[in-house]
């Protein structure tokens, strides 16, 4: 078990990451990573025989601040370079609706957040494989997750 326990001063209890990783698979935590400004992320890395995995779980608050978008994307470049040889799977919830990887557009001004974490994903050749709702609640819109992975 891999987690990052949520750090606020806003929210007394509960929140953060966590990655579970079978006994039968050896793992490694990714401190560097997981240390990162980026508020809620923890990351590890998975060898089994000549398969090798970097695992990332990512929360990105809808109350997120500027600096820590920031920080979000600074993390994915890192993260990206450190796999160069392994495969990589970066999950979690981002919280960007007006992104459509579907279509490949962002219904947004190419300066919000939403925009420049789109350009990133495509920089970074990462492919969206979650295409369908995840998750629903009552009274609400259903919402995509995300698993991001490099494309290849």
């Amino acid at each position: 078990m891999y987690r990052r326990d949520r750090r606020s001063h806003i929210y007394s209890k509960g929140g953060g990451v966590i990655i579970y990783v079978k006994d039968s698979l050896t793992s490694v935590p990714l401190t560097h990573l997981t240390n990162s400004e980026f508020n809620e992320s923890v990351w590890c890395h998975v060898q089994q025989d000549d398969f090798s995995l970097i695992i990332g779980c990512c929360y990105r608050s809808t109350s997120s601040t500027a600096d820590n978008n920031d920080e979000l994307l600074k993390l994915l470049d890192r993260a990206t370079q450190y796999s160069a040889r392994a495969h990589i799977l970066i999950m979690g919830d981002f919280n960007y609706p007006d992104i459509d990887y579907n279509n490949w557009k962002v219904d947004s001004n190419t300066e919000k957040d939403s925009s420049r974490f789109f350009d990133k994903t495509q920089d970074l050749f990462l492919y969206q494989h979650v295409s369908d709702f995840t998750r629903v609640r009552a009274g609400q819109e259903p919402c995509k997750q995300t698993g991001l992975r490099i494309h290849g």
